[in-house]
């Protein structure tokens, strides 16, 4: 008998599919409000203003609001 190898995959659900590129889609205008506000772009510089307004902004904390937000990047890039 071999062993079968269990890959895991992301959470489907719709809503949380939805809440997590809205959470994306949220970071990204403000990641882009502080590279218009400084003109060029920040790189890494603002993430924990944008991640810490995003928690507080969506009722989640930080850790959540960055695993959402890695969740929104890989539906918006696979059109989901």
């Amino acid at each position: 008998m071999t062993d079968s190898v269990r890959i895991p995959q992301r959470k489907s659900d719709s809503s949380d599919k939805e809440l997590a590129k809205r959470v994306y889609n949220w970071c990204q205008e403000r990641f882009n409000y502080y590279d218009e506000k400084e003109g060029y772009y920040t790189g890494d510089k603002h993430d924990d203003d944008v991640f810490n307004d995003a928690a507080k902004h969506f009722g989640k904390s930080v850790s959540e609001v960055r695993k959402l937000y890695d969740d929104g990047g890989f539906y918006v890039v696979r059109g989901e």
